[in-house]
């Protein structure tokens, strides 16, 4: 199977060594990574084959095959993996804006990428250790308001909050589907707060 930026970009939500081994690594599996800090949890999918655009390039030096083992893979080792995939590799087939697993000794894992031009192959000792059985963590019931918003703005928001007050806390508030989403946080001598205006689903045609 390949693997796109998107499943090393977890990388960024690992905890620190010192914390718990098993957290500075992400969870590789045939169908997701995931990774966590133990207060945000983060799971991407792997991206479907009709989605490769064809079949990963043979690499000199390294046999790539899928696999169907998990293992904790290293942050920084998936940070490298993420760099080293090519970007926009237009008039070149979709593959290569993929990673490949290849063949390792026991204890290890690895990656390789290519521009056809280059490949670059990143190997690190596996992390030893159970990941957290994370999956039941997520809501199964029905939520009372599924409200869809721009990951931009929200990212600029988010900035302006985690400065204003040094513990960086912010109570958000939802009153419906198309309804404003209010932010509330005070400092010491101010308070501030904003609404997000929520992206309104296309209309459908009545039935």
């Amino acid at each position: 199977m390949l693997y796109s930026r998107h499943n090393f970009e977890v990388a960024d939500f690992c905890a620190g060594s010192e914390m718990r081994p098993e957290l500075a690594g992400i969870l590789v599996t045939p169908t997701e990574t995931a990774a966590t800090d133990s207060i945000t949890l983060v799971e991407v999918s792997v991206p479907s084959k009709d989605n490769s655009e064809g079949d990963f390039p043979a690499i000199p030096g390294h046999t790539v095959k899928a696999r169907d083992d998990a293992f904790i893979f290293p942050k920084e080792a998936a940070k490298e993996v993420q760099k080293s995939i090519p970007k926009n590799t237009k008039g070149a087939p979709g593959v290569l804006e993929r990673a490949a697993r290849i063949e390792t000794d026991k204890g290890l894992a690895g990656f390789v990428t290519t521009d056809l031009a280059q490949t670059r192959p990143t190997i690190a000792h596996v992390i030893e250790g159970r990941f957290p059985d994370y999956k039941q963590l997520f809501p199964t019931a029905e939520p009372k308001f599924v409200v869809t918003v721009n990951a931009k703005y929200l990212e600029r928001l988010a900035k302006f909050f985690a400065g204003f007050d040094k513990d960086r806390k912010v109570t958000i508030k939802t009153y419906g589907v198309n309804e404003p989403i209010l932010f509330e946080a005070s400092n010491k001598v101010q308070t501030a707060r904003a609404l997000f205006m929520p992206l309104r689903a296309a209309p459908t045609d009545a039935q």
